[in-house]
């Protein structure tokens, strides 16, 4: 799982057209909003 979830970190961290195309939000066990480079302010607007 953990694998898992570094894949799609680094895939996403890489997606230079993230403006155009967003990359999935993710979401915490306890349904919080989690980790994310610009700041999860920037994250629930987008």
């Amino acid at each position: 799982m953990i694998k898992a979830i570094r894949a799609i970190a680094s895939t996403n961290g890489g997606n230079r057209l993230a403006i155009i195309i967003p990359c999935h939000r993710v979401i915490g066990s306890d349904g919080s909003m989690t980790r994310y480079a610009a700041g999860v302010e920037r994250k629930m607007v987008a």
